[in-house]
């Protein structure tokens, strides 16, 4: 199922994008890996390296914006603000704030609990 979702991410338009967050990178990386960990089948093992890679190239591609001192502010704030979405996304949340980027996701429920935060799904 990991293996698929990370396939299909892949071939958007989310990897032609201009800018990436360092988080975005953590994650997806992170992915890969329970997904390599995970596999019972070589063909699986073999799938998610090259998926790593694919991930890994595409990132080199955009320039990462970094969870820096405004953006850990602004990650403080919503804290107060008590935005009910895991620590993580927050991050990735508050890094789109301090550029003032539209974050493109995937995961509506979550982000659409951040106040101000402009999103585009381009996966539907």
């Amino acid at each position: 199922k990991l293996l698929n979702a990370l396939s299909s991410l892949l071939s958007t338009k989310l990897y032609r994008t201009r800018v990436i967050a360092v988080l975005g990178c953590n994650k997806l990386s992170a992915d890969c890996h329970s997904l390599i960990n995970r596999s019972q089948k070589n063909a699986d093992t073999v799938r998610g390296y090259i998926l790593l890679s694919e991930i890994l190239a595409a990132f080199s591609m955009a320039p990462v914006l970094h969870f820096d001192e405004r953006s850990i502010s602004i990650f403080h704030e919503l804290r107060k603000q008590q935005v009910r979405i895991s620590t993580m996304d927050l991050r990735i949340a508050s890094i789109a704030l301090a550029n003032n980027l539209t974050l493109l996701t995937r995961n509506r429920r979550d982000f659409n609990k951040v106040p101000d935060l402009i999103l585009e799904d381009w996966t539907v």
